[in-house]
């Protein structure tokens, strides 16, 4: 008797009581479709689109407009550049100017490019494109390197949330299911570990 007692009371101390499913986070729901300005380029953190995503999915200073050419467009440094591709994997994006037409203009956006250094900044290299014709040339083929910095998102990502900011604390925020998080969802308690606390505890306790 006194020993179902004992396991009753250690019961109601380490179990959590019983509680309704609670409903999804709103910006966990809202985050974790990536969008696409019809170009088949997957858009998600840091950037956001304008008018398509919530702007608590991405960074600041990553807003992205839609062009009517379905091309996803950053403005930098007083310039619409055209997203040509995105690396998620080395935070790096190409970027191209139509109106880059002449060794003068090409000079003048290197020049801005390099001014503005947060959180975006020129990758190696890209900094001489200018110095002859075919270089020119081939960066209006190829499109501009960026590098760029943000929240780092990967232990997020990795728990199983979505990432994104606060701009009411302007902070990053891990995005879960339960609610948003400082850096990685909790995942909850393995099963065997309450199990094997409980064994342990229960077979030392000194039972009168």
């Amino acid at each position: 008797m006194v020993l179902n007692l004992s396991i009753f009371i250690l019961i109601s101390i380490f179990l959590p009581p019983a509680t309704p499913s609670a409903a999804v986070d709103r910006r966990f729901e809202a985050c974790r479709r990536p969008m696409s300005c019809d170009d088949g380029q997957t858009i998600q953190y840091p950037f956001h689109i304008e008018h398509r995503q919530q702007k608590f999915c991405g960074y600041p200073g990553f807003k992205l407009k839609c062009h009517q050419n379905g091309h996803p467009i950053l403005h930098l440094s007083g310039r619409d550049l055209v997203v040509r591709s995105i690396s998620y994997e080395t935070h790096s994006l190409r970027l191209s100017d139509d109106a880059v037409l002449t060794a003068s203009e090409c000079r003048l956006l290197i020049g801005n490019l390099s001014l503005f250094n947060e959180p975006f900044h020129l990758a190696d290299g890209q900094g001489e494109i200018c110095g002859g014709e075919e270089r020119r040339r081939a960066a209006e083929r190829n499109g501009l390197v960026m590098k760029w910095t943000a929240g780092e998102c990967s232990f997020c990502n990795k728990s199983g949330g979505f990432c994104g900011f606060d701009y009411s604390t302007h902070f990053f925020k891990c995005y879960c299911p339960d609610r948003p998080h400082a850096l990685r969802c909790n995942p909850p308690s393995p099963p065997g570990e309450f199990l094997f606390f409980f064994s342990a505890t229960a077979f030392s306790l000194p039972w009168i």
